[in-house]
């Protein structure tokens, strides 16, 4: 594969959007073309889904390819991804209904059904399978991924059947060993962070958004500094695609002394009443 190398002459850093579990780099396409609108660079990285350390490897590799300040933002298992990228380019971070792992800690945790009831994403709905996986053990390995009938309303209840059923010829599988691994070091330990909750999200309950977001709730959470979090709350499942430039702008703007327009000026109206608009996600 070929990198090229991505600059931005102005000063404003490049944003990185990774993709999370059940997806592709399409989710990601409508946040992208508006961040692209207000002048700033973007890069979406494929991530493999195959655990969060090698994810985290393949995100670097992006990283490697771009000069300057960079902002790292990571949507729902991308989370645990980002937490893993220690590159001194990155100068602040995002989570976007995600999983905030601390080290040690893995992603299954968050989806506790008992301390934190209400996702959607057991059985029937989720499904295993056996896969091809250079990563795996003699080459194969078990993925976990959505039954096709059960995609819409576990996962994108908030859009149309249509953008639904274009979503899932979008799906790809999760290792199942990737919600099971422990996170190494936090990067969002010393780095800038900030976290928009999914209200009505049926992946990741907002409970556990919520906690994640907290540190102050968290077990040891005096070694800890995700305190620094700028925490939005959006009405919306996952597609939350207005809201999600909104909380990168407000990532963007303290740092960096611009921000992302639209996006900015979203930031009140998404705090209270912001519901995605129907826009397909690709």
């Amino acid at each position: 594969m070929r990198w090229v190398l991505v600059e931005d002459d102005r000063g404003r850093p490049t944003i990185v959007l990774v993709h999370g579990a059940f997806a592709d780099t399409t989710s990601w396409h409508w946040v992208a073309e508006l961040l692209r609108a207000d002048g700033y660079r973007v890069a979406v990285p494929d991530n493999p889904l195959r655990g969060p350390g090698t994810d985290a490897a393949a995100v670097q590799r992006t990283l490697d390819s771009v000069s300057g300040p960079v902002v790292l933002v990571g949507h729902s298992y991308g989370g645990s991804v980002i937490t893993q990228v220690h590159d001194p380019k990155v100068r602040a971070l995002v989570f976007v209904a995600a999983f905030v792992p601390a080290q040690g800690e893995i992603n299954q945790l968050a989806l506790d059904p008992i301390r934190f009831p209400g996702s959607r994403l057991i059985p029937p709905v989720l499904q295993v399978k056996v896969v091809d996986d250079a990563t795996g053990t003699a080459g194969k390995g078990v993925d976990a991924y959505l039954a096709p009938d059960g995609f819409h309303e576990a996962f994108a209840q908030d859009v149309s059947d249509a953008t639904g059923a274009e979503m899932l010829t979008h799906q790809r599988s999760l290792a199942v060993s990737a919600n099971l691994e422990p996170s190494g070091a936090p990067v969002w330990a010393a780095t800038p962070s900030w976290y928009l909750v999914s209200a009505q999200d049926r992946a990741i309950p907002p409970a556990a958004q919520r906690f994640m977001a907290r540190s102050d709730e968290r077990p040891d959470a005096g070694d800890r500094r995700l305190a620094r979090v700028a925490g939005v709350q959006a009405r919306g499942g996952r597609r939350l695609r207005a809201s999600r430039g909104t909380v990168i702008g407000a990532a963007v703007f303290p740092l960096f002394g611009g921000g992302i327009g639209c996006s900015v000026r979203g930031m009140q109206r998404a705090q209270s009443t912001t519901t995605p608009d129907d826009v397909p996600a690709r």
